[in-house]
């Protein structure tokens, strides 16, 4: 074995090396040269400075983002519980979800709304410590469309709600749905798939929170006898109201009227 005086190409200095013998009898030099960490020359340098962005960006990384990508809203407001349903030490304990909504034709019909906007929603489900026992809670807000009690004219209502439910794992085609239970009996949520879809349910419990009447403004004039909304037509308010009362006395007097004798 001998010993090479190899030439740095950054710094054009001599650096010692070592030289083994390959198979044909050629001596090979074995460098420990590595270049400094900001040199442009160091491809392993640039690796090793990017890795730490790269983790934190992962680690900051939600699983619920996809929902909130462009701000999209979405037919369906979709977990995957899978992740609790494996009970080895160290999986998770939770999975949380948030987004957009915009409910499907059917579910609009059959809860009997119309909406301005699709709904903002937050469901979280959490492991309770049992085998297949969860609770889930979150909220739902949005604004709905209403007619006006008076004058029939569409109103815009905010409406926001929260929830809690306990929710059971039982492995079947069955989708989410609420278990039917006694009244001394709390609801439960019962899900056989662990890709769980809680737009119905959250379309339902915004519907519920959904006021039956509404006001486009506290003082409504209402319609008139032909169906003329009197908000946009204040002059014929004006003229209705203008209108002599009957007098409350003007039947008594006919009554009396012919209660007298004929002369």
């Amino acid at each position: 074995m001998m010993t090479l005086s190899i030439v740095d190409p950054i710094s054009h200095r001599a650096i010692p090396g070592k030289a083994v013998r390959d198979r044909g009898g050629m001596f090979q030099p074995m460098l420990s040269f590595r270049p400094a960490p900001n040199s442009d020359h160091c491809p392993q340098a640039r690796m090793t400075m990017s890795r730490p962005q790269r983790r934190a960006t992962n680690l900051t990384h939600h699983e619920a983002a996809i929902y909130f990508t462009g701000m999209q809203s979405r037919r369906d407001a979709t977990l995957n519980l899978a992740s609790l349903l494996h009970h080895a030490p160290g999986s998770e304990s939770e999975v949380e979800a948030e987004g957009l909504l915009t409910p499907s034709d059917e579910l609009l019909e059959a809860d009997g709304l119309l909406l301005d906007g699709p709904l903002e929603w937050r469901v979280r489900v959490f492991n309770t410590g049992g085998d297949d026992d969860f609770v889930v809670d979150g909220e739902v807000r949005g604004t709905a469309v209403l007619d006006c009690r008076r004058c029939l004219t569409r109103v815009p209502v905010e409406i926001e709600t929260d929830f809690i439910y306990p929710m059971t794992y039982r492995p079947s085609e069955l989708t989410l749905k609420l278990d039917e239970l006694d009244d001394e009996e709390e609801e439960r949520l019962l899900f056989g798939n662990p890709t769980v879809d809680f737009a119905q349910l959250l379309t339902q419990l915004f519907a519920i929170e959904a006021p039956l009447t509404a006001l486009c403004k506290q003082d409504c004039l209402g319609l008139d006898e032909e169906g003329v909304n009197l908000n946009e037509h204040p002059e014929l308010a004006k003229e209705r109201a203008k209108q002599e009362t009957p007098s409350p006395f003007a039947a008594l007097s006919d009554a009396l009227k012919d209660l007298e004798p004929n002369s």
